[in-house]
């Protein structure tokens, strides 16, 4: 099931919309009303959740219809490391705490996708390997300490 809920919450704070929803029971469970930049939709439904989610989904596809589907702002500083370091100039493996003093931008990446890994948001790890991607390479991290990377066969 697509989180619609998720998915229209990330749209308006990327466009900067207030949004509001409310309850209320009816007789065939419950209405969920969704205002927001002007519109106001709704949906009824037996449990508060699907009313909810049924609402988000109409009112995300107004939104997208109107406004456009917005992608959050890369990360320019973790681009701007891949860039200096060159994409082919990246190690097949970088590894947790190994000294990769003979380029400090290499380090400087190493240190911030750990950390991003080790703080559990993955937001940096998540924006090297979105930017890899669309460079045709792939990544894994293992758990371990290691971030693997390979170049993606073309077919």
């Amino acid at each position: 099931m697509t989180n619609f809920v998720g998915l229209f919450q990330s749209q308006c704070a990327l466009k900067k919309i207030n949004h509001k929803i409310s309850f209320e029971q009816v007789t065939t469970g419950f209405r969920a009303t969704l205002s927001f930049n002007g519109h106001q939709v709704w949906a009824d439904a037996s449990t508060k959740k699907a009313a909810k989610h049924s609402a988000h989904e109409k009112a995300l596809a107004i939104l997208v219809n109107e406004t456009g589907f917005s992608e959050r702002a890369g990360n320019p500083y973790i681009t701007s490391l891949v860039d200096r370091i060159g994409v082919d100039n990246l190690p097949s493996d970088i590894r947790k705490g190994t000294n990769t003093s003979q380029n400090r931008d290499l380090e400087e990446l190493s240190e911030c996708l750990f950390s991003s890994i080790e703080s559990g948001s993955f937001r940096v790890y998540c924006e090297f390997k979105r930017i890899l991607k669309t460079l045709g390479y792939k990544t894994h991290q293992d758990g371990a300490g290691c971030i693997r990377i390979w170049r993606c066969l073309q077919d």
